[in-house]
């Protein structure tokens, strides 16, 4: 059914049915049934959000959407799985298989599926505080030095921004606390 651009789409599911999937949208449990899973990026709660799910009972569900969608998986209706979408077209692919890797293997040949990943991206990452400067991240750079920690990785939280979380595509640096990146950056050979 539509109604006000939303789509809602439901199921009727098994009573001994549970689900897995939708990315990074919950720390808590690994199988979803009884949950409502919102998949739309919101800070700390969930950074990577997927629309597809695996059910035990042999597929899975990818909806082909940017918009933000809430999955009911039997949390409010009895062995009901509703999805709402913000998007007047429900757009899915339904994928078959006898277990989780069979499916997963079908999904990825739709979405494609990743190369491995350079060797720096496996090692040690070190996120600087959201209220460093520019001194505090130079500095936790040179510990790791000084103490024969390697460390692939050193970045910065969103407090590096002038605007903190800055949703633009205009970002600036903060010219207090990181005031040498307002100048073209040159590299100097260090004595």
């Amino acid at each position: 059914t539509i109604e006000n651009n939303q789509t809602k789409t439901s199921f009727n599911i098994s009573s001994d049915e549970n689900f897995v999937g939708f990315g990074d949208v919950s720390r808590e449990n690994y199988f979803h049934r009884g949950k409502k899973i919102t998949c739309w990026i919101q800070n700390v709660k969930s950074y990577i959000c997927v629309p597809f799910f695996m059910s035990t009972k042999g597929y899975g569900l990818l909806l082909n959407t940017t918009y933000k969608s809430i999955f009911d998986l039997d949390s409010h209706e009895l062995n009901n799985l509703s999805i709402r979408e913000n998007n007047n077209v429900f757009d899915a692919y339904l994928f078959v298989g006898d277990n989780f890797k069979e499916i997963l293997k079908r999904y990825t040949t739709v979405t494609g599926r990743p190369a491995m990943p350079p060797i720096w991206s496996l090692g040690l990452w070190h996120i600087c505080n959201n209220i460093s400067n520019a001194k505090d991240a130079v500095d936790d750079a040179y510990k790791y030095r000084e103490h024969n920690i390697p460390c692939d990785v050193i970045g910065l939280e969103p407090g590096w921004m002038e605007t903190t979380y800055d949703f633009s595509t205009k970002k600036k640096w903060d010219s207090v606390r990181f005031p040498l990146m307002l100048e073209p950056f040159k590299f100097r050979k260090r004595t």
